[in-house]
C-alpha cells in the first residue's frame, strides 16, 4: 500500500510541476510581450523628445540666422556661424552635431571645423531632405539628425537646419528601462508562482490526490467489483469528476461480469470445437482408410487399362481429400499451440527435388515446364530443421503455382540468406515463381488468412479451401522465418519463405526424407512373411477387410479381434508375431488392451503398432506412453505400412 501511495504522491507532484511549469512558461513570455512592447514605445517617445529638443535648438540657430539676414547678410557671405553650432553641441548634454547645409548641399557651417569647406551633406540625408522628412537615421554616424528648413521656408529652398544626437543616447535609456522592468518582472513572476503553488495545493492538487489515491486503492485490489468508489468533492468539477468516474466503474463492473461469462463460453465453445474435430477427424479418417486402402490394393491387382486409370484418379482425389482433413487439423493445432517443430537432419536439395517430383504429373498435364535453381552451397549439406513441415509448406507453393498458371513455367530457387558461423545458424530463402494469372496488390494481404483466396470466383475456378497459405505462414514462423510474396496481375507471381536452420554436424542424412514416394513393392514386405502371424485388432468391418487383404497380399497370415478384450483372449506370443491395435473400440479401448497385455510378462517384448484415426501429437504420445512401439494414422500410406511391417517383424 505505501508503495501505492507513493506512486500517487509523485503523480501529484508531477501534476504540479507540469501545472506550474506551464503557468510560468505562460508568464515569461507575457512579461517578455510586454516588456519588449513597452521598450518599443518607450524608444519611440524617447526618439520623438529628442526630436522635439533637436527641433527647437534648430529654430534657436535659425533665429540667429534671420537676424543676420535682416542686416543683409546672406548664408553665403556669413562667417564665423561654426562657433554658434559648437555652442549648441557642447551647452546641450547629448547633442553631436550642428550644422546648416546650403540649398546646393554644401555643409556651410559645422561645430567641427574640420567638416566645413567643400565637404559636403551625404546622399541619404540630401534625400531625405529633398523629401522634406524632420528625422533622418544616418547608421553609418551612428546619429538622428532632426531637420528643419532655415526661415521656416515650406519648400526647404534657403537650406536646413540639422542638429544630430547619437544612437546610444537612446539606446542608454532602452537599457536602463529594459533592466529595471526585468526587475519588476522576475518579482512579479516570483509572487505570482507562489500565489499559484498555494491556489494549486488548495483548489486543485488536494482533490486530484484524493481522486489519485482512490484510484490506486481500485486499482491495487484488481476489481471494481469490490465496491471501491471515488468519494464526492465539494467543488463542482471533481464533483462532476468523480460522479462520472463511479458511473464508469459501474459500467465497467457490468462489462466484467459479461466478459467473464463470454469468456467460460468461449472456452466451452473450444473444447466443443476441439472435441468435434477430433471426433470428425477420426470419423473422417476411418472411412478414408477403407477407401484408399482398397484402392491401392485393387491398383495392384488389375491389369485393365481403363480401370487403372479410374482407380489413379480416385488416388488422386483420395490424396487431395486428405490434404484437406490434414490443413483443417493443423490450423487446429496451431491455434491451440499444439503444433510442434520436430528437427532432424535433412539435406534441402533432396527435399526439394521430392516436392518437384510430386508435382511433375500435374505439370506435365498443363505442359508447364518446372525447373530448380538451387545453390551449391546448399547441395549435399546437412541441416537440422523439421523436414516434413518445411516439404509440406514448399509443396503447398508448388501446387498453387501449378493450379494457377496455365502456361509458360514454374521455377523453385533456394539460396542461403545468412549463415551465421558462430551460432550455427542458416537462414534459407526458397522462392516459387509462376508465369501464372497474378494476383492485385489490394488482394495480396489476405492471402495469407485462413480460409482466404483471392475471390469467389477464383474458388470455383480453381478450388480450393484457403486454408494452405495462412497454414504455411504460420509453419513459417514457428521455424523462426518470413513469408511474402511479389505478384503482378497477367504477369505471374514470386511466393518466398525463409526459415531458420541449423548447421549439422553428420556428412549424411540417415533417415529418408520425408514426403518421399516410394512404390509399395515386394521389398518393403517380409520375405519370411509366410511364416508370420498378425493379430489385428478392430472394430470397423471394412477396415478389417482392408487391412486383412494388405496384410495377405504381404503374405502374412491374419487373425482378426474386434475389440480389446477379445484380443487379451486371443493373443499367443507362440503364435502371433505382432499386433495392429486400433484405439477408439467398444469394451475395451486399444490403450487398455496394450496396458494389459504389457503387464503380462509374455507379452513383454511382442511388438505393438497403433493404428488409429486419432491423428493428434498427443494421440501419439499417448500410444507410446501405453507401451506401444509404433504410431500409424489412418488412413495409412502402403509403403508407410509396409517399412513398418518390415521394421517390426522377426528377421
Amino acid at each position: 500500500m505505501g508503495k501505492g501511495l507513493n506512486d500517487s504522491i509523485a503523480q501529484g507532484t508531477g501534476l504540479r510541476t507540469r501545472i506550474l511549469l506551464i503557468a510560468f512558461v505562460i508568464l515569461l513570455i507575457a512579461n517578455a510581450g510586454a516588456i519588449s512592447t513597452s521598450s518599443y514605445l518607450f524608444i519611440e517617445r524617447m526618439l520623438q523628445a529628442q526630436q522635439s529638443r533637436a527641433e527647437a535648438i534648430a529654430r534657436g540657430l535659425d533665429t540667429q540666422l534671420q537676424r543676420l539676414a535682416a542686416l543683409g547678410i546672406g548664408i553665403n557671405q556669413l562667417q564665423g556661424f561654426e562657433d554658434q553650432c559648437r555652442d549648441v553641441v557642447i551647452n546641450n548634454e547629448g547633442l553631436s552635431t550642428a550644422m546648416v547645409i546650403a540649398p546646393d548641399g554644401r555643409v556651410a557651417f559645422h561645430n567641427d571645423p574640420a567638416q566645413m569647406g567643400d565637404a559636403r551633406a551625404s546622399r541619404e540625408m540630401l534625400d531625405a531632405i529633398t523629401a522634406q522628412r524632420t528625422l533622418h537615421a544616418d547608421p553609418q554616424a551612428q546619429t538622428y539628425y532632426a531637420l528643419a528648413p532655415i526661415a521656416g521656408d515650406k519648400s526647404w529652398s534657403e537650406g536646413v537646419i540639422a542638429i544630430g544626437f547619437p544612437f546610444s543616447l537612446i539606446d542608454a535609456q532602452r537599457d536602463r528601462l529594459i533592466s529595471r522592468s526585468v526587475i519588476v518582472s522576475v518579482a512579479a513572476i516570483a509572487l505570482g508562482m507562489l500565489l499559484l503553488v498555494l491556489a494549486l495545493s488548495r483548489y486543485v492538487m488536494r482533490p486530484i490526490s484524493t481522486i489519485v489515491k482512490a484510484t490506486e486503492s481500485l486499482r491495487q485490489s484488481g476489481n471494481v467489483a469490490s465496491g471501491g468508489r471515488l468519494p464526492e468533492s465539494d467543488l463542482y468539477e471533481f464533483g462532476v469528476m468523480a460522479q462520472g468516474i463511479n458511473r464508469l466503474l459501474d459500467r465497467v463492473d457490468q462489462h466484467e461480469a459479461a466478459l467473464r461469462e463470454a469468456k467460460d463460453f468461449a472456452i466451452s465453445a473450444n473444447r466443443a470445437k476441439t472435441t468435434f474435430l477430433a471426433n470428425m477427424s477420426h470419423e473422417l479418417r476411418t472411412p478414408m482408410n477403407a477407401i484408399m486402402g482398397f484402392t491401392d490394393l485393387a491398383l495392384r491387382k488389375t491389369l485393365e487399362l481403363q480401370t487403372r486409370n479410374y482407380l489413379e484418379k480416385m488416388q488422386v482425389a483420395e490424396h487431395g481429400l486428405l490434404a484437406i482433413i490434414d490443413d483443417v487439423l493443423d490450423i487446429t493445432r496451431i491455434e491451440s499451440d499444439n503444433m510442434l517443430i520436430k528437427p532432424g537432419a535433412l539435406e534441402l536439395s533432396k527435399v526439394i527435388q521430392s516436392q518437384i517430383a510430386l508435382i511433375e504429373r500435374a505439370a506435365d498435364d498443363k505442359r508447364l515446364r518446372v525447373t530448380s535453381d538451387i545453390s551449391p552451397a546448399l547441395v549435399g549439406r546437412v541441416l537440422i530443421g523439421d523436414a516434413q513441415r518445411l516439404a509440406q509448406v514448399l509443396l503447398n507453393l508448388l501446387s498453387n503455382a501449378i493450379k494457377f498458371t496455365e502456361r509458360g513455367s514454374v521455377a523453385v530457387r533456394a539460396s542461403i540468406e545468412h549463415d551465421d558461423t558462430a551460432s550455427h545458424n542458416v537462414i534459407v530463402r526458397i522462392e516459387v515463381q509462376d508465369t501464372g494469372i497474378g494476383i492485385a496488390s489490394e488482394d495480396q494481404k489476405r492471402l495469407f488468412q485462413a480460409f482466404e483466396q483471392v475471390d469467389n470466383s477464383s474458388t470455383r475456378a480453381y478450388g480450393g479451401t484457403g486454408l494452405g497459405l495462412a497454414l504455411s505462414k504460420r509453419i513459417v514462423e514457428l521455424m523462426g522465418g518470413e513469408v511474402g510474396l511479389a505478384s503482378t496481375v497477367g504477369k505471374g507471381s514470386t511466393f518466398w519463405f525463409t526459415v531458420r536452420l541449423v548447421d549439422g554436424k553428420s556428412s549424411r542424412v540417415g533417415e529418408p526424407m520425408p514426403q518421399q514416394i516410394i512404390a509399395a513393392d515386394d521389398k518393403y514386405r517380409s520375405r519370411s512373411a509366410s511364416l508370420h502371424r498378425v493379430l489385428l485388432v478392430e472394430d470397423d468391418r471394412v477396415n478389417q477387410d482392408v487391412i486383412s487383404e494388405m496384410l495377405t497380399d504381404a503374405g502374412l497370415e491374419v487373425e482378426v479381434a474386434h475389440h480389446g478384450g477379445e484380443a487379451l483372449e486371443l493373443i499367443d506370443p507362440t503364435v502371433h508375431a505382432l499386433v495392429i491395435m486400433d484405439i477408439q473400440m467398444p469394451h475395451m479401448d486399444g490403450l487398455e488392451a496394450t496396458r494389459a497385455m504389457r503387464n503380462r510378462t509374455d507379452l513383454a517384448a511382442l511388438p505393438i503398432i497403433a493404428m488409429t484415426a486419432n491423428a493428434f501429437a498427443e494421440n501419439r504420445d499417448q500410444c507410446l506412453q501405453a507401451g506401444m512401439n509404433d504410431f500409424l494414422t489412418k488412413p495409412v500410406d502402403p509403403t508407410t505400412f509396409y517399412r513398418t511391417l518390415q521394421r517390426w517383424l522377426p528377421r
